[in-house]
């Protein structure tokens, strides 16, 4: 994991044509991981991607050889790689307030056409661990939205409102609903 990570290619100062390369990041997640969860007991893991742009709108096999070396020779459709990564990931998108393009209503489209209800609109970006840690419990079962809310202020945290709001739209279902979301277990439901 070390060698990985000394080679991720690192993206920075924007070039203004609002996209970031999101889809590599996926594409190595979904082709390039193993996890124990899943391997040994079928269950998901959890992908949550923080950002504020589009994904490129083609993962290009040049950029496949040229940043993760692999041996590519056809164009990835991103819609179909973001259905490959959820068969094994809950996949969200969390696009946080103070970033360049929260209030961007063609990124926020762009998210919503990939992942749905999992694109989670986030108004307090330092939120960002608590939205994580209560969605999680929410697709697992292990809470509510109000049960997590008010264990984020049991544990003395001031951002239980940003959390809410961010899971409003899918905490009115329940955790049932965020569970059916995520896509729960393997061959169960399918």
């Amino acid at each position: 994991m070390d060698d990985q990570l000394r080679t991720i290619f690192l993206e920075g100062n924007g070039g203004g044509q609002k996209s970031e390369s999101y889809e590599l990041a996926t594409y190595f997640i979904a082709r390039h991981t193993a996890t124990d969860a899943w391997e040994k007991r079928g269950r998901k893991g959890y992908l949550f991607i923080v950002g504020d742009e589009m994904n490129k709108p083609i993962l290009t096999a040049g950029h496949l050889r040229q940043v993760l070396g692999e041996p590519a020779y056809d164009d990835v459709d991103v819609r179909a790689l973001y259905r490959e990564v959820q068969e094994r990931w809950h996949t969200y998108f969390v696009l946080p307030r103070q970033s360049h393009y929260y209030d961007d209503e063609q990124v926020r489209r762009h998210w919503r056409a990939l992942l749905g209800e999992q694109l989670l609109l986030l108004d307090d970006p330092a939120a960002v661990c608590e939205l994580i840690a209560v969605t999680i419990g929410l697709v697992e079962g292990a809470i509510d939205l109000t049960d997590g809310l008010v264990d984020l202020q049991t544990a003395g945290s001031a951002r239980g409102a940003a959390v809410g709001r961010a899971l409003a739209g899918i905490g009115r279902g329940g955790h049932g609903a965020l569970r059916q979301l995520g896509g729960g277990r393997r061959g169960l439901g399918r």
